[in-house]
């Protein structure tokens, strides 16, 4: 079935479809992008034109649904909820924005979303917390490289980066932008995509504990200006401070 309406949150009018090309659009305020079986998330829809739909066939495994600022989002419990789909797209140069909360900041990698190879365990991007820092970066190994900055918490947060196919340049978080911290290449094409978790061998691995809000995946380098327009848009929704 699909779950209950929820009103479309547009500060000021903005559209996030209006400063570039969207390869993927993931809102939990939009109900009707969300399809719910006895109360868990077994679809996300994807929002954009490329169709990138979210799916977890596993009841035991899906995620569900909670409120932040007042508004819907989705909640994972950090051990076995995730989605994913595969395949995914190649040969990517884009901006990402990850909209996501952490219930507790832990040594280990705790991946909000993610793009990459599904085997041998390679990410092209992949955001989120550990307990040196939030983090964008790619995975070698399982080893997760690339930028990092501002201390991991609880607190809700923006994660943003533009990547290349074969680079990380730049890392924002609620507003901020930090600098590499280590290695920063990353892998230049991606088979899969990952709410929640990285893939490792195809499996679901670095699975996130906390809420996930809304998800932006624009095609190339936005400008300084439409960078500014959407964290100002998704600060304003979510509740953010930049």
């Amino acid at each position: 079935m699909i779950a209950g309406r929820v009103g479309f949150f547009s500060p000021q009018g903005f559209d996030p479809k209006s400063v570039g090309t969207l390869l993927g659009w993931w809102d939990a305020t939009d109900s009707a992008t969300i399809t719910t079986v006895s109360g868990a998330v077994s679809q996300w829809n994807d929002k954009s034109s490329s169709g990138y739909n979210l799916t977890q066939g596993t009841a035991a495994n899906r995620p569900g649904t909670g409120t932040l600022n007042g508004k819907t989002c989705l909640t994972f419990n950090g051990t076995t909820q995730s989605m994913t789909r595969t395949p995914g797209a190649s040969g990517l140069s884009a901006t990402f924005f990850v909209v996501c909360k952490a219930n507790s900041v832990t040594s280990r990698n705790n991946v909000a979303f993610a793009t990459g190879i599904a085997s041998p365990g390679q990410a092209q991007f992949a955001a989120g917390y550990n307990s040196a820092a939030s983090f964008v970066g790619s995975s070698r190994a399982g080893s997760i490289v690339g930028i990092a900055g501002g201390a991991a918490n609880t607190s809700t947060a923006i994660l943003g980066a533009v990547v290349s196919s074969t680079v990380i340049s730049s890392f924002r978080r609620n507003g901020v932008s930090y600098t590499t911290t280590g290695a920063n290449a990353i892998q230049g094409n991606s088979s899969g995509i990952s709410v929640g978790c990285a893939l490792t061998n195809s499996s679901p691995a670095s699975l996130w504990d906390g809420s996930i809000c809304e998800i932006l995946w624009y095609s190339g380098s936005l400008s300084a200006g439409s960078i500014s327009s959407v964290e100002t848009y998704l600060a304003a929704k979510w509740g953010v401070t930049l």
